[in-house]
């Protein structure tokens, strides 16, 4: 690893270069690297940026491990009376011996605003892209066999399938592989603001604001480079999984001495129930697919007292303060599948779904 740097203060650049070889038993030598620039362009304005060459060779449970069983789908090959049947498959799960490395090529170009002229204030921006070449994972039984279909037979997947005499899928092999690829890309946003103030005293008033915006473009797999039909971004499915579009919190913060309150905002974009869906080419087709946005608050407070032997302090915290209902995912109906393709309910991992709640308590530190 080098790094470089160039005086102090405004026009201070600092250059960083670090490289790495590995050699695997089951992938042979490889190399990773990664460069990055520092650089004060200004009292107050900071540029910075990073690309980085990155690897992550199988673990044992991903290459060994796999076990039979029997799991459902819906399959496309298999249509009466214009429906898509489901049945059961055999299946098999785990690992998978002839995983190669999942390499990655990671950008990151952001600045950091803190102008002396304004104390207190912060400002930072930054933008990320990663690129994943054989990434390492699965896909699950339904996206295989409809990547395979949606493809025309011709996509790489179809070779994790096997079907009987009349042409129906009989097995699905689910095993850890390296996807064609993945990818990501977004910006990351934080504001800060300190203040002193004199609201109810005469000095010893704070007032802090923080806040994070996230902004996600793309969370994209391709099970497939040679057919763009296997390609899925998951930016902004809510349904189930992925991440929303946008998500912002706000923190705004007040403290007075012993005193310390504050309240939390948190934004979660709108977005889709499920982004494979009502895309060309592609079942199923629902009449709505879109999930509204949603924002929690939050309340904390504490106050401390100093004790003969310690520190005493009472706290108080509201989570979901306004008591918001998670939004509601409808159980949705395929016309083109003649049955339901979803059991309704929220997205439990995003959302709020435990209502408006209480804590009370006492910290004694000693």
């Amino acid at each position: 690893m080098a790094v470089v740097g160039r005086k102090s203060g405004a026009g201070q650049l600092n250059l960083l270069a670090a490289a790495r070889y590995a050699d695997y038993s089951g992938s042979g030598g490889v190399w990773s690297w990664k460069t990055g620039l520092d650089w004060q362009v200004l009292d107050g304005l900071r540029l910075r940026g990073t690309v980085s060459r990155d690897l992550r060779a199988a673990t044992l449970l991903e290459r060994f491990n796999q076990t039979g069983g029997v799991g459902s789908i819906t399959d496309p090959f298999w249509v009466v009376d214009g429906v898509s049947q489901t049945h059961g498959v055999s299946t098999r799960t785990g690992g998978n011996p002839e995983l190669g490395p999942e390499t990655s090529k990671t950008y990151t170009w952001g600045m950091v605003l803190q102008p002396r002229s304004l104390p207190g204030f912060s400002l930072s921006a930054d933008y990320w892209d990663v690129d994943i070449s054989g990434a390492i994972g699965t896909l699950g039984l339904q996206r295989i066999v409809n990547d395979c279909f949606d493809s025309g037979g011709t996509a790489s997947v179809c070779n994790l399938m096997s079907f009987d005499s009349e042409g129906h899928v009989a097995q699905v092999r689910n095993i850890t592989q390296n996807i064609a690829a993945a990818a990501g890309r977004g910006v990351d946003v934080e504001l800060g603001l300190r203040r002193s103030v004199n609201l109810f005293r005469d000095g010893g008033e704070r007032l802090s604001l923080r806040v994070f915006w996230s902004h996600l473009i793309e969370n994209a797999t391709q099970s497939d480079r040679t057919n763009p039909v296997t390609y899925t971004n998951f930016a902004g499915q809510v349904g189930a999984g992925s991440l929303p579009t946008d998500s912002i919190t706000g923190i705004l913060g007040y403290d007075a001495g012993p005193l310390h309150v504050s309240l939390t905002a948190r934004y979660i974009g709108d977005g889709v129930n499920n982004a494979t869906w009502n895309q060309p080419g592609r079942r199923p087709e629902v009449l709505d697919n879109t999930i509204g946005s949603v924002t929690y608050f939050n309340l904390e407070g504490s106050y401390a007292w100093q004790t003969g032997g310690g520190r005493l302090q009472l706290f108080v915290d509201v989570q979901n303060l306004f008591d918001r209902d998670p939004p509601a995912i409808p159980q949705l109906f395929d016309a083109s599948l003649a049955q339901a393709i979803n059991n309704g309910g929220t997205n439990a991992g995003l959302y709020d779904i435990l209502g408006r709640r209480f804590t009370v308590g006492l910290r004694f530190r000693h």
